[in-house]
């Protein structure tokens, strides 16, 4: 999973943590978006989080606390059937990637 968050620096279409945000999308991650929060009256940065996740491309449907709660369910099950099986819900992208 990648975390977006006020301290996430986007230059040129790449998070600034090495890798970008469409290598991380080809690779099926899954993102969530967090204030980045130190004191409560910082809670209110979530904001920015959502604008470097707009910034990146990033698909509301990627988002883990942006899904419904019908996705949210059917995301968590597919990850513990894949679990139990030993199969990767992300397969082909990994593929595709490495």
């Amino acid at each position: 999973m990648v975390s977006l968050s006020k301290s996430t620096r986007i230059r040129g279409g790449s998070i600034s943590t090495g890798g970008g945000t469409q290598k991380a999308l080809d690779y099926g991650c899954i993102f969530s978006i967090n204030p980045d929060a130190h004191s409560i009256r910082e809670l209110d940065h979530m904001h920015w989080g959502v604008e470097m996740a707009r910034k990146g491309g990033v698909p509301r449907t990627r988002v883990l606390n942006a899904m419904g709660l019908a996705a949210l369910l059917a995301h968590f099950s597919k990850r513990k059937r894949d679990s139990k099986t030993g199969g990767n819900s992300r397969s082909p992208a990994r593929k595709a990637v490495a």
